[in-house]
């Protein structure tokens, strides 16, 4: 079985969170916003006032942090329990990505937190 993908990249605001809702309801798709994943990682960083260059430290919360994805007509996300949906899209969030390249990188912990997306969706 084959499952189509489309892959929407740009600046930080620009809408393709808009436009890729718009398009996968339009279709019948499932829509997977990967950047929550990665943002989670940086809210739990955050929380936990752990220095973002701390590569070790990073991948010790990326391997221990609990992401729950609920998923009806919007998008939910906890974080250990927690709903952190509201903080996703703020720049605090978005501004922290960038010392979290090599870990956002590491194929294990995104899959993990993808799998557990796509786990709602079926």
């Amino acid at each position: 079985m084959t499952i189509p993908v489309l892959t929407i990249d740009g600046p930080s605001g620009a809408g393709k969170g808009t436009v890729s809702r718009a398009v996968a309801k339009k279709l019948g798709w499932n829509y997977l916003d990967s950047g929550s994943i990665y943002r989670s990682l940086a809210i739990s960083a955050l929380d936990k006032q752990v220095d973002l260059t701390d590569e070790a430290a990073i991948a010790q919360i990326a391997r221990e942090m609990q992401l729950a994805f609920e998923c009806n007509d919007s998008l939910t996300v906890k974080l250990d329990g927690v709903d952190i949906t509201h903080r996703l899209p703020t720049e605090e969030t978005g501004g922290q990505l960038q010392p979290l390249q090599p870990i956002l990188r590491c194929g294990p912990f995104y899959c993990k937190n993808k799998k557990i997306f796509v786990s709602c969706l079926v």
